[in-house]
């Protein structure tokens, strides 16, 4: 069970690694696309809410569209959405930008509740820290990936032919995942993706059961923090720091390897010595030290300093995002997994959609040192939410 189970996880984080890369396009991309097109790279914050926000939307179909076309069949569907989206922004203008982020949003919406299902029907409740993790690590691996393929590409062809080729590839990556679609969507019983009730009715399901509704408020509050730091960061160190795109990119992708060690570490350490809810809250008090340090001292600290609070700030930012969804597989029915995780991921996305939108207003005021002071503010309510436990708690 546990090597069907990680074959199934290799192939999410295929997946994720091609929608990442797409997340990731725009934002690497900014400071370029900017000075290209006479527009403030403060404007990706707008770029980045939006598709949020349409990730937000969708999600509320994520139940229906897996009972209908199966997990990997949405997989694949999600994929052919980024290409979508890329293709749209590799044009160039601020319309085609809206579209791109919204069709690139539309697949991050629905791409975790997916996995989750597939992932959550194949693993053994005790693997899933560790099997949910590996297969988050697509996020990192993308975003490494990004930071340094697409200033390459920048070089070599221009950012709009840098976006239409990898669109290309994505075009590819759906025909490739066929196979993958008819191995592990035939096997999966009717009763484990049909939807119970409307996914409203399932937002109300976590809003009513405590533990869930920490850990999604919770999540809100660092998922917030965590699109910001990966948004942002190349144009800080370019604009604030003085850095070119290649290096400012370079140390994008080392803030992404510390989420790719932090996500296989995490899932680990949940799946076999500390409760999920336990680790989460110390990875919190991690991120705020990170965050603040990034906030005082990224624009004057050496650059081997520098390097290794980025990489302090993924491991612990972009490291906890496997755990947690474990942790919601594990309070969820084993039938709802789809459906619950969608409803967390539709309450959690405001703080992708608001977030970014705070964030560059707060930059383009102040500076965007300040602004990360401010995400480290946002992970300190993570911790407060992590922690309520209410009257009724603790009189029990």
């Amino acid at each position: 069970m546990l090597r069907e189970a990680l074959l199934a996880a290799a192939v999410l984080n295929a997946v994720m690694v091609a929608c990442s890369m797409s997340l990731f396009a725009v934002p690497v991309l900014a400071p370029a696309i900017a000075a290209d097109l006479g527009v403030e790279t403060t404007l990706v914050g707008v770029y980045s809410g939006i598709l949020w926000a349409a990730s937000v939307a969708t999600s509320f179909s994520a139940g229906p569209l897996i009972a209908r076309f199966g997990a990997m069949g949405v997989s694949r569907l999600c994929v052919g959405l980024c290409a979508i989206g890329l293709a749209c922004a590799g044009f160039g203008t601020l319309p085609a930008f809206f579209c791109a982020s919204i069709a690139i949003g539309l697949a991050h919406g629905i791409e975790t509740p997916a996995s989750s299902q597939l992932l959550a029907r194949l693993t053994a409740p005790r693997d899933q820290p560790l099997v949910f993790s590996l297969k988050q690590t697509g996020v990192q691996i993308g975003g490494m990936a990004s930071g340094v393929l697409f200033p390459v590409l920048l070089v070599l062809a221009g950012w709009r032919v840098a976006l239409w080729a990898y669109a290309a590839v994505l075009v590819v990556g759906v025909l490739a995942l066929a196979p993958a679609g008819r191995r592990f969507d035939r096997g999966a019983p009717a009763e484990a993706s049909r939807p119970r009730g409307s996914m409203w009715s399932a937002v109300v399901d976590v809003c009513r059961d405590p533990p869930l509704r920490r850990l999604t408020i919770a999540a809100l509050l660092f998922v917030g923090a965590q699109v910001c730091f990966n948004t942002f960061l190349v144009s800080f160190l370019v604009r604030e720091r003085g850095l070119g795109l290649a290096l400012a990119g370079t140390v994008l992708t080392i803030g992404q390897s510390g989420g790719l060690v932090g996500r296989i570490l995490w899932g680990v350490i949940a799946a076999r010595h500390v409760p999920a809810s336990a680790l989460l809250a110390a990875l919190g008090v991690v991120m705020v030290v990170a965050l603040t340090i990034l906030g005082l001292a990224g624009t004057t600290m050496p650059m081997p300093a520098l390097l290794v609070t980025c990489f302090v700030v993924g491991l612990s930012l972009s490291g906890w995002n496997g755990i947690f969804l474990a942790e919601v597989a594990r309070l969820s029915p084993p039938d709802q997994v789809g459906r619950i995780t969608g409803a967390t991921f539709a309450i959690s996305a405001w703080g992708l959609v608001v977030g970014p939108m705070i964030f560059g207003a707060i930059a383009a005021q102040s500076t965007f040192a300040t602004a990360y002071l401010n995400t480290a503010a946002w992970v300190i309510g993570g911790l407060a939410a992590l922690a309520w436990r209410g009257r009724r708690a603790r009189a029990t």
